[in-house]
């Protein structure tokens, strides 16, 4: 988690790094990018959900 916190601080204008809380979230935001970039567009939605359902009661919980 460091290294992705350091990286946040680092390039604070790139989008993927910005709201990163725990590597899985940035796992999600990267599977997602990376296969949107390559045209696969039904597994961006998969990833996209996958990690919308991972971090959706930690969010909740959190903001509680």
């Amino acid at each position: 988690m460091k290294s992705i916190e350091e990286l946040a601080k680092n390039k604070s204008d790139s989008m993927i790094f910005q709201d990163i809380k725990t590597p899985e979230e940035y796992k999600w935001r990267y599977w997602a990018l990376n296969s949107f970039m390559n045209g696969e567009h039904e597994k961006t939605i998969e990833y996209c959900n996958k990690g919308f359902s991972s971090v959706k009661g930690k969010a909740i919980n959190s903001e509680l």
